[in-house]
Parts: structure tokens; C-alpha cells; sequence
């Protein structure tokens, strides 16, 4: 912690605010509810927003993928899926495997193995890599304003708020 100065009090200085979010207190992430806004929809039937938007032969092959490997049933309304399968689609598969087949622009059929990274993970880093201010817009469609979480909102950095009088921050 550098020496205590009023300065380093205030978010609105780079000496005060918290760097993750910049002193905002909040930051916009991909927001889960707004992937699967009805949950009394299937996947099938296009649950998953995102994915449900245009047709992409890759990702009918992905969901496809995931339900063949962890036998899950893509008739069934989102909420009556478990924890667990829910998670396979937005968070990824850990790592395992999955073999993806789907047919290209050009109308040839490919498959290969991929450890899938998840919608959400998928989305984000999208959104971080693009350059595109079109892409940016369309993947804010599915974000929302969360607490930073390395401030909890309070917009210092953690030392900062580390610095108490009467048992208070």
C-alpha cells in the first residue's frame, strides 16, 4: 500500500480505483439469464439464444456433440435439464472431447475433436478479440451489468478498501 493520501481514496484517480473495473464498480458481463431468457424452451427448439439466431451447421454439430458424449435429451425444456447438463452448453466440457461434425459454407461435411469452450466463454472471448464494432453491439445483446468482482462494486482497490477507521472502510 503506498503512503496514505487522500488521493488514493478516490476512485475517480488511477492511484484509488479499482483496475478491474476501472472505479466503475460494475462491468459488463455475459449474463447466463440472457442466453436461455424462456426456459420452458427446448434446446432444440432454441433454447440457447445465441445459437438459435441464423443458422450455423456448427453449432447444431456442437449441441449434437454435447448430447451425443453426455447422453443429454435436447427435447426437453431447458429447466428440466440438470445443473450439470445446463453447464456442459454454457460453461463448456472441461476439457473432455467431443467430436463435432457439421457441414461447411461450401457444403462439405467436417468433424474433428474439440474440448469445447462453453456459449458464455465463447461469447466473452469473442468480444474481446474483435475488432468489429457490429460483433461487439450484437454480443451486448447477451451482457449486463454485474458488481466487479474484485471491488464488490465499491469502485477502490482491494488495498485501499483494506484501510479501515472505526471497524468501517
Amino acid at each position: 500500500l503506498p503512503e496514505l493520501e487522500p488521493r488514493i481514496f478516490s476512485f475517480n484517480a488511477p492511484h484509488g480505483a479499482c483496475p478491474r473495473c476501472t472505479g466503475l464498480g460494475a462491468q459488463l458481463e455475459i449474463d447466463p439469464d440472457m442466453l436461455v431468457p424462456d426456459t420452458s424452451v427446448s434446446i432444440a427448439d432454441g433454447a440457447l439464444v445465441p445459437w438459435s439466431v441464423g443458422s450455423s451447421s456448427f453449432y447444431e454439430g456442437v449441441i449434437q456433440a454435447i448430447a451425443d458424449r453426455y447422453e443429454v435429451d435436447v427435447g426437453l425444456p431447458w429447466r428440466d435439464l440438470t445443473d450439470e447438463q445446463r453447464s456442459w452448453f454454457l460453461y463448456g466440457t472441461n476439457g473432455d472431447r467431443i467430436l463435432v461434425q457439421y457441414k461447411n459454407r461450401m457444403g462439405r461435411k467436417r468433424q474433428y475433436a474439440m474440448a469445447f469452450e462453453g456459449i458464455l466463454r465463447n461469447l466473452e472471448r469473442r468480444y474481446r478479440e474483435t475488432e468489429s464494432t457490429q460483433q461487439r453491439e450484437r454480443i451486448e445483446e447477451y451482457m449486463s451489468f454485474r458488481p466487479c468482482p474484485d471491488c464488490n462494486g465499491a469502485r477502490l482497490k482491494p488495498a485501499v478498501l483494506a484501510v479501515t477507521v472505526g471497524g468501517r472502510s
